[in-house]
């Protein structure tokens, strides 16, 4: 597979009995539902091609407690992703907390992955005392995702100083990885259908 740097995705939608021709050069990547695709005169070559799966993360922030706690950052502000190193940013940064499912889709999307990702869910557990977590789900392809972050700053309190930045990184990891890592707050839904 070419370095993803170089690719560019397209996602195509095919109606069944539907017959589409691949530019020269390109590769299939992915299939929804790879029993349901052939190729005529095996042009395309079939035996890689990935099957979406569910992946997630959480995003957190922090509150100042009722009790007066200071927290590490009051503020996250996702600005990218990191895929294998190297990062992939976005045109106007997300925040942890308070960004829709639509918001983080459209965000992926605008990298050079672009349609590789889908079904964007999310769930919200927020606490006075310990802070914002939301948890994110979306479905995408393994390969990208073996060493996939978010990336972004935490600004605000930080050990005592007034104002400061912290970079933080948020981990994507498979969605059965994510909710048996236990918490109160249902995890928002991906299923494979």
């Amino acid at each position: 597979m070419a370095s993803f740097e170089t690719c560019t995705y397209h996602t195509v939608t095919l109606q069944p009995g539907e017959q589409f021709n691949l530019p020269p050069g390109a590769v299939i990547v992915s299939v929804t539902d790879p029993g349901a695709i052939t190729s005529i005169n095996n042009c395309a070559n079939l035996d890689n091609v990935e099957t979406i799966l569910c992946f997630g993360t959480t995003f957190g922030d922090a509150n100042e407690g009722s009790g007066g706690q200071t927290p590490v950052y009051n503020d996250v502000n996702i600005y990218g992703v990191t895929v294998n190193g190297i990062n992939y940013p976005f045109s106007s940064s997300v925040l942890t907390t308070g960004s829709s499912p639509a918001a983080i889709l459209a965000a992926l999307n605008e990298t050079s992955f672009g349609a590789l990702f889908s079904d964007c869910d999310t769930s919200l557990s927020s606490d006075s005392n310990r802070g914002n977590v939301l948890y994110v789900s979306f479905k995408t392809i393994p390969s990208i995702v073996q060493d996939f972050f978010f990336y972004g700053i935490g600004t605000g309190q930080v050990s005592g100083t007034p104002s400061s930045s912290v970079p933080i990184a948020f981990r994507v990891i498979p969605y059965d990885e994510l909710i048996s890592q236990g918490g109160e707050t249902p995890y928002p839904v991906c299923a494979l259908t």
